[in-house]
């Protein structure tokens, strides 16, 4: 897609960030030994929607916003498992 629309590669490298998340949080999942895994259950905290944050969510959260960080395609990323926009360039200028 991209070789034929230039101006898709930057969506494209987003689309790409997102499906190696996906393989990450699968093989997360698959590694877990559900249903006697510490990934299962409450984390102890409320999103910000008012329900209670599951340790699986957190997980796949933080492996999202990981797996985006590296695109450098974007700024600020929202989540409902975050209380405010995490700053994705920050992040990155931090751990340089």
């Amino acid at each position: 897609v991209a070789r034929n629309n230039p101006e898709q590669l930057e969506l494209t490298g987003l689309f790409n960030a997102i499906a190696t998340a996906c393989k990450a949080i699968s093989n997360t999942v698959k590694r877990s030994q559900l249903p006697k895994s510490d990934t299962l259950g409450y984390q102890g905290e409320v999103n910000v929607q008012g329900e209670d944050q599951k340790k699986l969510d957190v997980i796949t959260n933080d492996i999202l916003k990981r797996a985006l960080r590296f695109t450098g395609q974007l700024g600020v990323l929202a989540s409902e498992e975050e209380d405010a926009p995490v700053d994705i360039v920050g992040a990155m200028d931090e751990k340089e």
